[in-house]
């Protein structure tokens, strides 16, 4: 059987959809199916990502650039799916809309749409939306009644990795010997403006230990000189310059600063204190979630990392975030997920 993924990845929408859907793949390639990416990537390394790794990927690219023509991408994906004798289909794509699933779906045995933004009519057997305190009843008005619903962080899609790595990172988080390592985990769209800002920030902090700035640049592909910051004072600053082994510089730190987008649910798995600024409706919805639930602070501006980072220079603050944190998923959402699509 044939497992298809419809998602793009880009500069503009970034790389998180793409991975999501990579991890539910490797899932079940992994389980014995067959999986293909039919995707417009405008990120070379991911495509790499998915070609090495064994998943078959058609290029759905489109003339238009500005507007993506769904009734084109409709009738395109309806061929792609005839010719591969697809059965599932996995939807992660905020334009491809109703019309666009009513379309495809009467082709396929199960069509699964991944979504965060409840308000819009979905056409689907099953729906995923994997964040913190969503519930169905904020998508009931505007599905078929027969949709299967998988709703809240038990189903975040994360990459084996970070399961993997649980046990190791909860141990370490048992102890806290202070701020030592922060990581600045922003994404590879972000401008170089606002890096400067951010650690300029941070370095003017003044804590007992020297402290670490590692920063994860994702995977577009941005080269950042590393030059840019020689002017930064009282900061030891190192670059990750592999998006994949995020899991482990995760574990080494000792707290997140980022923005509130599906790598929060990375963090809450391997245990990881952060401070969240949302850049959308839909990562506004996460951010105060994960505050509500303790698992991490919200900044507006950057004075606001000065103040949040002194609190959580503490040690009973900061094993009340991290054992929060650790509540919120486990890292086994993609096992769940695929269980529920092949029931």
């Amino acid at each position: 059987m044939k497992v298809v993924f419809r998602v793009d990845s880009s500069l503009k929408i970034g790389a998180g959809h793409l991975m999501r859907c990579f991890a539910l793949a490797e899932e079940f390639k992994n389980r014995g199916f067959q999986t293909c990416f039919i995707s417009e990537n405008n990120l070379p390394n991911l495509q790499e990502l998915l070609a090495s790794n064994g998943h078959s990927v058609i290029d759905i690219s489109h003339s238009n650039q500005k507007k993506l023509n769904t009734e084109e991408d409709a009738n395109r994906t309806i061929d792609y799916l005839i010719d591969l004798s697809a059965e599932i289909l996995i939807l992660d794509h905020y334009e491809l809309g109703n019309e666009w699933q009513e379309s495809v779906k009467s082709r396929l045995s199960r069509l699964v749409v991944i979504d965060d933004i409840p308000g819009r009519k979905l056409v689907c057997d099953i729906l995923l939306d994997q964040n913190l305190g969503r519930e169905k009843d904020h998508y009931l008005p505007f599905l078929q009644d027969k949709t299967k619903l998988l709703m809240g962080s038990r189903f975040v899609l994360a990459r084996k990795q970070f399961k993997e790595n649980r046990g190791k990172a909860l141990i370490k988080r048992k102890e806290f010997n202070g701020l030592n390592t922060i990581l600045l985990s922003l994404g590879g769209s972000e401008t170089i403006k606002n890096y400067i800002k951010i650690i300029e920030t941070i370095s003017e902090i003044k804590t007992n230990n020297s402290l670490e700035l590692r920063i994860a640049l994702g995977f577009n592909g941005k080269e950042i000189k590393r030059n840019t910051f020689d002017n930064i004072q009282n900061l030891k600053i190192k670059f990750l310059e592999d998006p994949l082994k995020l899991h482990e510089s995760i574990i080494d730190s000792d707290l997140c600063i980022g923005y509130a987008g599906s790598s929060s649910w990375e963090r809450c798995i391997l245990g990881l204190p952060s401070l969240v600024k949302a850049i959308s409706d839909n990562q506004l919805f996460i951010a105060k979630n994960l505050e509500r639930y303790g698992a991490a602070d919200i900044w507006h501006e950057h004075g606001d990392l000065k103040k949040l980072i002194k609190m959580l220079n503490n040690k009973v603050k900061w094993l009340e975030r991290s054992k929060a944190a650790s509540k919120i998923c486990d890292g086994e959402g993609v096992r769940r997920v695929a269980d529920a699509i092949l029931e």
